[in-house]
């Protein structure tokens, strides 16, 4: 219907076209002089109304095409935006949910063992390279003043029978709440060595190197709580041939 609606209209235009270049020959050839002036502006004003209206109808669809477009527009990027909300509210199976975690929250992994810092990776290679019994990152259960709580250390070292803790404060490290945490270790017999992560990462193998000597000087503790004492005792030969005779 559209169709034929616009075929007659064109043919009406053409018809109305013709009908000027036919009065404006008349006119020239004086056959009908004066018609060309009458009728032909007539003519090129209908024309020209019909132009604007056509013009009219042409914005007007234009228009509701945009305002369509736009409308589609915002429907796909609410879908989208819809469709991340989702995934990033379900966990992956098998994972922890890393939105969860702090940004702050590190996991660099060596030989099976994980660290939260370079830091503390550097230190685990200079205790590795000195042959050294070591946990890293072990959960421990200990009285707090909210009750018994589990805490994490960096390092739990055994050294000569000799039992230490190997801190590496990094920059929200707290002066006065690891100092009450270090404590509750020491009421244990475990002792609590704590270094700065930029030596740490600088210089690890001095930092091991001085944390062993501390280690060292730590007196050996018994399963009953009293420090073991070792005698020795030098025999002259003499004396010793004495006692094996009598």
């Amino acid at each position: 219907m559209q169709s034929n609606r616009t075929q007659f209209e064109n043919r009406a235009i053409i018809a109305i076209a013709a009908l000027g270049v036919a009065l404006s020959l008349l006119d020239l050839l004086s056959i009908m002089p004066g018609a060309a002036a009458k009728f032909t502006p007539l003519m090129i004003g209908v024309v020209l109304l019909y132009l604007v209206a056509q013009r009219s109808q042409l914005d007007g669809l234009k228009f509701i095409l945009r305002r369509l477009q736009r409308v589609t527009d915002d429907l796909k990027a609410d879908s989208r935006r819809n469709h991340r909300q989702q995934i990033a509210s379900q966990p992956s199976a098998g994972k922890k949910n890393v939105a969860s975690r702090p940004e702050t929250y590190r996991e660099i992994k060596w030989k099976g063992l994980t660290f939260r810092s370079h830091s503390e990776l550097k230190i685990a290679r200079s205790l590795d390279h000195a042959g050294v019994l070591f946990l890293s990152s072990c959960k421990v259960r200990l009285k707090t003043e909210h009750g018994r709580q589990s805490r994490e250390v960096d390092f739990l070292v055994c050294h000569k029978g000799r039992w230490a803790i190997l801190e590496v404060d990094g920059p929200h490290h707290s002066a006065a709440a690891d100092g009450w945490r270090d404590g509750r270790f020491q009421e244990h017999g475990i002792q609590v060595f704590r270094f700065d992560a930029k030596r740490c990462y600088q210089q690890p193998r001095q930092v091991v190197q001085e944390f062993l000597s501390r280690l060292d000087n730590i007196p050996l503790v018994a399963a009953n709580g009293s420090k073991e004492v070792f005698v020795v005792e030098f025999l002259d030969p003499k004396d010793v041939e004495r006692q094996g005779s009598s």
